[in-house]
């Protein structure tokens, strides 16, 4: 298991070149929520806390939390989202904005994805410190510096704080519903094609690259690769490498100040995806299980496209080859977690799958294997190529 306090405020020029320093106090995850009141003492500057969550989360979660930070005589305020499932947009965001004291000294999320990327946007834009207490093994922004929120009916990712620290009780993790363990294992393995990609342009393009941040992701996510079998029947031992590997990937990212480290081709697809469903007016599935299908999608691309001739010339093959995943492997994964590979059982048909290869490389400036695919007159055939072998 990782030391996380080796990591977190440490400054360090790394071999990439950058000073990197993570403004996180600290990181635990088997604590049973018991450093919380101590925590806020030792990092805020007041006595006012403003705690958020959802309804849902809190019937589990509220009675322990509200006991730790009475303990050390804290004033609290709640809000406490009604909907079953928040949807991170600026009716949200407002809604907790308006419900937050102008006096409150630090924010509270209690809670997974939504809660927390609302809340880090929110302490940022107030200039708030936060802490986070994590609900469920579901994402890699606990540790992470970005939002990822809804504007405009569009996902779209949001800089911002670091929580000051992170607080975690494993055991109440592992009882979160099976198919938000399938999410974050779904966000875990898209790294695979996150470093593709970052690596690829490092190569041809000069593009900052960070081979120590490149490092993290890579050990956790073969670590839950490993462990699988643990995480998918929720044993203690395997959600704890799951949250590890999802909190070291958020700290790459901080690391890093963006989110190359852990999103590339898999998370366009899965932005896409998301994106087209809310503008219909449709719920879409959890980010992690579009970025899983989005990372099988990848792989049949970058296997196309490291078979053309095109590819081969530069001389790159083999080392993309060593990091990009069979399919073989990712369709295993899947399977390993209970997920489908089929695209149909994400209510995602040919035109909308073929519609994001297209185009999904124009939702952000990031060079990725589908920007490599397009300035080669390769998209076209590799997107067919996919689509093909997708729904068989």
């Amino acid at each position: 298991m990782t030391s996380f306090s080796q990591l977190l405020n440490k400054p360090f020029t790394c071999s990439c070149g950058r000073k990197h320093t993570i403004s996180i106090e600290h990181i635990a995850l088997n604590d049973h929520l018991s450093p919380l009141d101590q925590l806020c003492i030792d990092y805020l500057k007041g006595e006012k806390l403003s705690i958020v969550s959802d309804a849902t989360i809190w019937s589990v979660m509220g009675e322990a939390v509200t006991a730790k930070f009475a303990k050390g005589g804290f004033k609290i305020s709640h809000f406490l989202f009604d909907n079953t499932k928040v949807k991170p947009d600026e009716k949200a965001l407002g809604q907790l904005l308006m419900n937050l004291p102008v006096d409150t000294n630090g924010l509270v999320a209690v809670g997974s994805g939504t809660i927390t990327d609302l809340v880090r946007y929110a302490a940022t834009i107030t200039n708030r410190p936060f802490i986070s207490v994590p609900s469920a093994p579901s994402m890699d922004g606990y540790a992470s510096s970005v939002s990822s929120l809804i504007y405009n009916g569009r996902k779209t990712t949001y800089k911002g704080k670091n929580a000051f620290a992170i607080a975690g009780d494993v055991s109440i993790i592992a009882e979160a519903p099976q198919d938000l363990v399938q999410a974050g294992f779904g966000d875990i393995i898209g790294k695979k094609i996150a470093i593709s990609d970052w690596l690829l342009s490092y190569m041809l393009n000069d593009e900052y690259y960070c081979h120590y941040a490149a490092s993290l992701v890579k050990s956790s996510t073969d670590l839950c690769i490993r462990n699988v079998s643990a995480i998918t029947h929720s044993q203690l031992d395997g959600i704890h490498s799951l949250m590890e590997a999802l909190v070291l990937s958020g700290l790459a990212i901080s690391l890093v100040g963006n989110s190359r480290p852990a999103s590339g081709t898999e998370h366009l697809l899965a932005h896409y995806f998301e994106s087209a469903f809310i503008k219909a007016g449709k719920a879409p599935v959890y980010h992690g299980m579009a970025v899983a299908l989005g990372t099988l999608c990848a792989t049949h691309f970058y296997q196309y496209v490291l078979d053309t001739s095109a590819f081969a010339s530069l001389n790159l093959s083999d080392v993309l080859r060593d990091q990009v995943p069979s399919v073989r492997e990712v369709e295993a994964w899947l399977e390993g977690i209970g997920l489908s590979k089929n695209p149909l059982d994400y209510k995602i048909e040919k035109p909308l799958l073929e519609e994001a290869l297209l185009k999904a490389r124009y939702t952000r400036d990031r060079y990725t294997i589908l920007s490599f695919a397009a300035e080669h007159g390769l998209l076209e055939k590799a997107v067919s190529h996919v689509v093909r072998e997708m729904y068989v």
